[in-house]
């Protein structure tokens, strides 16, 4: 083990019925010299994590918390996590069009919130975090969590078909795309619209975007840019400064501190 630690992790590829409504299923272990501590950055995605470690501590600046599985629900804003030197799990990444109906709440419950997910499960489910944290490989503990989603989501609520169609949309485009767009292709109210979207993906439409398009800078930024004056045109911002001022508000870092943050070295 270098300095740095190791990080290992495995993928799981979900049934082809599934791959809509699981953006990313795997299994992770991380071992660092000693105590560390890390900023989780925010993204268009619900994470559900069940740690089979001793579990990390969880700060949103509100107060920190250490479930052994929890939700983490939409919303701008970084997570600090600090573990010991050894933390280990299974991250599943929900879309957030499907999340309602697998997690069996309006998502607007979530919002800019970390949840136990055993406040989510039902009687029935009572042993499901021990028995995922006590199986033996990442492949068997993947596959217990697929099951669970698979059965969660067959049963749950269906998701509005106008607010899927935006989420696509808003996807598709990476979050560069008019909002009075989406309203008039979802042929809905604004009002009308933000109401569901707070239902079903537990944010407006407008901050929903702003987060898909963070997940992009991200995205872009590990792969490698030439400067951020140019992916700011890329990703539709008006200037560099527009572009400083978004990734502060939404994770509370500064353009250089985000590439720090994700290994990526970047021009001033």
């Amino acid at each position: 083990m270098g300095e740095q630690g190791t990080w290992l992790s495995e993928r799981r590829d979900v049934a082809p019925r599934l791959q809509g409504v699981i953006r990313r299923l795997m299994g992770y272990e991380e071992r660092t010299p000693g105590p560390s501590e890390r900023s989780e950055l925010p993204g268009a995605r619900v994470v559900v994590i069940v740690q089979t470690a001793a579990p990390i501590e969880l700060d949103t600046g509100t107060g920190a918390v250490a479930p052994q599985a929890f939700v983490v629900g939409l919303g701008p804003g970084s997570t600090l996590t600090r573990h010991p030197g050894h933390q280990a799990g299974v991250q599943l990444d929900l879309h957030p069009d499907q999340a309602r109906q697998v997690l069996g709440v309006p998502l607007s419950e979530l919002t800019g919130s970390i949840v136990s997910l055993e406040d989510l499960l039902t009687s029935h489910e009572s042993g499901f975090v021990d028995h995922v944290a006590n199986l033996p490989t990442w492949a068997q503990r993947t596959e217990a969590v697929e099951r669970w989603v698979g059965l969660r989501w067959v049963r749950g609520r269906r998701p509005d078909p106008r607010i899927a169609g935006a989420l696509r949309t808003i996807e598709r485009t990476a979050g560069n795309v008019e909002i009075g767009a989406i309203q008039a292709r979802a042929e809905l109210s604004r009002p009308h619209l933000v109401r569901l979207f707070r239902e079903h993906v537990g944010v407006p439409p407008k901050l929903f975007a702003r987060l898909r398009r963070f997940e992009e800078i991200q995205s872009r930024v590990r792969e490698g840019v030439r400067s951020w004056a140019e992916l700011a045109a890329e990703l539709g911002f008006s200037d560099q400064a527009h572009l400083s001022r978004e990734v502060r508000a939404l994770s509370g870092h500064t353009p250089t501190a985000l590439a720090a943050l994700l290994g990526a070295t970047m021009p001033g």
